[in-house]
């Protein structure tokens, strides 16, 4: 992720949910289109 190392230091809390959120969004997506109700580019 393209952050500066600053930001993670003085934003740990928020970098941290940040990161949560991605991973979450990337495990829906998975689940999704494994489902077929996912297409990217759709």
């Amino acid at each position: 992720m393209g952050v500066m190392a600053s930001f993670i230091t003085e934003n740990q809390k928020t970098y941290y949910s940040l990161v949560k959120a991605m991973v979450e969004a990337c495990q829906f997506a998975t689940l999704a289109d494994s489902a077929g109700e996912y297409s990217a580019g759709s």
